[in-house]
């Protein structure tokens, strides 16, 4: 980890939205073969919105229009309200967010993805009901994962 500056809590949304590892495999240790592809972090800061009511807007709204742009989502998550009990990691107390992630094999087919998704964030009736739900406008993280990485 490079950077442990800006720590999340949090907590899949639902029983399934978290990562599905069961099958993934960890590279042996010492290995440096590098990763493929781009794993993309969105992360919504939301008003006082619940996490749950903001994670029923993104499956039933804006999760078609990802699936039909080719984007799968692999995982979603929201705050973790409840208490940090690892402090010597400080985590960010004030956060209210939806966090969801996607890959790509490249960073060309995330930014033609993107592409589209920016098309989809700029519909009025999704545009209106995000700055209704959300303080600013969302972060995209692009990630790279390490050799081990079960991602």
């Amino acid at each position: 980890m490079i950077d442990s500056d800006n720590v999340l809590l949090l907590r899949p949304t639902s029983a399934a939205s978290g990562f599905q590892l069961e099958n993934a495999s960890r590279a042996p240790l010492g290995s440096t073969m590098k990763r493929e592809g781009v794993l993309v972090a969105t992360i919504y800061h939301l008003r006082k919105t619940k996490g749950a009511a903001f994670a029923d807007f993104f499956e039933q709204e804006l999760t078609p229009h990802l699936t039909k742009a080719g984007i799968s989502v692999l995982a979603s998550f929201v705050t973790e309200t409840h208490l940090n009990t690892f402090p010597r990691l400080p985590v960010r107390e004030d956060a209210n967010v939806f966090v969801w992630f996607s890959r790509f094999r490249d960073r060309e087919a995330y930014d033609k993805c993107a592409a589209t998704v920016g098309e989809l964030m700029r519909q009025r009736e999704v545009t209106t009901k995000l700055t209704e739900l959300t303080k600013r406008q969302s972060e995209v993280l692009l990630l790279s994962s390490t050799p081990r990485s079960l991602l």
